[in-house]
């Protein structure tokens, strides 16, 4: 499970990356490049699509736009980098050759069994255009075939030997947008830190007439602060736990948390994140957002978050 956890983790990372590696192809493209055009397949406009929907063994993701954001099987936000990378990789895809005649009949095999079905749809739920996508048995190479198999496509995106069809293979929970908190100085009342077990480091940060203040302290570390303020503009969690881990976590809450979190908006809902430690991966940490969502948060990433008192205030307060 660990490793399936790794790979997805690493899947959304490329993914990731071939939205960046197209976007700066394309800024920097010479003038006189002709695209290649995907044959058969002539894909749509992204503009002119409303929906996407992707099967695979049995079970349908259903990408739906809405006036404020994309929505996964009508349950969450979908993540905006994710769907950018997958317009992008619409929007660029090209044809790399096309499969020969006596690889065909195998390929489409393999697409129809092991691949992805792909419909893009418009506002009045037409299909725009449908195909297969899915690869080689080690994601080297990525195909594309229309729903007539007649034609299959090995395709990739310019100047980059990325596995395309990747995108299509991420699970539910990896749409959902990991957004965890968004705030700002302008926005923030106040970030509350609570180590339950270890009460002397507990502190809180107040907004006070726009500067950072620690409450019942006459000084701070103001570098410590303002990096751990600056990570609140924009935190995302790693990864969200499917049903199956969370139902593997042996009654982690029992342990209790190690430090909760508690962000104050203005005009907002805070936010509260309980943090535990992770014993089956010493390089995340576990969190529950408002007691409902499980998450890991990489220990790398939030090193300017996790911070006691004594950070904060300074060493020799």
């Amino acid at each position: 499970m660990r490793q399936k956890q790794k790979n997805i983790r690493l899947l959304i990372l490329l993914v990731v990356l071939i939205a960046v590696s197209v976007s700066l192809w394309f800024i920097n493209k010479p003038v006189k490049r002709e695209k290649i055009q995907l044959a058969k397949l002539n894909l749509p406009d992204t503009s002119q699509i409303a929906s996407i929907e992707m099967k695979k063994d049995g079970k349908a993701i259903l990408l739906t736009e809405t006036d404020s954001a994309w929505l996964v099987n009508g349950k969450f936000e979908a993540d905006p980098g994710i769907i950018q990378a997958l317009m992008n990789i619409l929007e660029q895809v090209e044809t790399r050759r096309t499969a020969a005649e006596n690889e065909v009949e195998t390929l489409s095999e393999r697409l129809v069994n092991e691949g992805v079905l792909v419909r893009l749809l418009n506002k009045s739920d037409q299909v725009l255009k449908a195909f297969w996508a899915g690869g080689n048995a080690n994601q080297t190479q990525s195909y594309f075939m229309p729903e007539s198999k007649d034609e299959v496509f090995i395709v990739a995106l310019p100047g980059n030997e990325g596995y395309v069809s990747g995108i299509f293979e991420i699970p539910e929970i990896d749409w959902k947008n990991r957004l965890i908190v968004s705030a700002d100085w302008q926005t923030l009342d106040k970030i509350s830190y609570t180590f339950p077990k270890n009460p002397e480091a507990s502190f809180t940060i107040k907004n006070n007439t726009g500067l950072p203040e620690v409450i019942n302290s006459p000084r701070m570390d103001s570098t410590v602060v303002f990096n751990l303020l600056d990570e609140y503009r924009y935190l995302q969690a790693d990864n969200f736990l499917t049903e199956e881990e969370i139902m593997k976590l042996d009654n982690i809450e029992s342990t209790g948390a190690f430090l909760r979190v508690e962000v104050f908006n203005k005009n907002r809902e805070p936010v509260t994140i309980d943090f535990y430690e992770n014993d089956s991966d010493s390089a995340f940490w576990l969190a529950r957002v408002d007691k409902r969502e499980w998450v890991r948060f990489s220990k790398k990433r939030l090193r300017n978050i996790i911070r006691p008192r004594r950070a904060v205030v300074g060493q020799n307060s």
